[in-house]
């Protein structure tokens, strides 16, 4: 599948909605700014499709960013800048399906998340280039409820609040 992403494609897919949740909550732990409606693969089944993530690479250091910008935006909450996707905006309606795709974020410990980082090729991150995105993925994982529960209201209009 290809072309921008519709609410009439989206109702094809077969991991929709649940698929919202987690992708939702992966750009937002790591400050992805181009998941957008027409950025998106969807991987062709006989029942239809699967919304597959790609392209992530203006996650964190996105635009040019530099280590001190990265710091200092350690602490933005969810907004149109990183949840760009409308379709994704109107699939997020379930407040514990949100909990659930914080808790799979959460799940992901300091090890893993160093050893992750630890793989970056030097010509892409410098140590102190590592050491801040293992900072700012830590800080955005431990604080991603707050962090999306600050979103503004109209970011999820269907979400459902207490």
């Amino acid at each position: 599948m290809s072309g921008g992403l519709t609410p009439e494609v989206w109702a094809r897919l077969d991991n929709a909605p649940r698929v919202a949740y987690d992708v939702v909550a992966f750009d937002v732990w790591t400050m992805n700014e181009d998941r957008h409606d027409g950025n998106w693969l969807g991987a062709v089944v006989v029942s239809g499709g699967t919304f597959l993530v790609m392209d992530h690479d203006l996650s964190l250091f996105g635009r040019g960013r530099s280590i001190e910008e990265l710091r200092d935006r350690a602490g933005q909450v969810a907004d149109q800048s990183l949840v760009r996707s409308s379709v994704l905006r109107g699939a997020i309606d379930d407040p514990d399906e949100v909990a659930r795709a914080v808790a799979m974020v959460r799940a992901v410990d300091d090890a893993a998340l160093a050893s992750e980082i630890g793989h970056l090729p030097e010509a892409w991150a410098n140590p102190d280039a590592k050491r801040a995105i293992f900072d700012v993925l830590r800080i955005r994982r431990d604080s991603l409820t707050d962090l999306l529960d600050s979103a503004p209201a109209d970011l999820f209009p269907n979400l459902k609040r207490a």
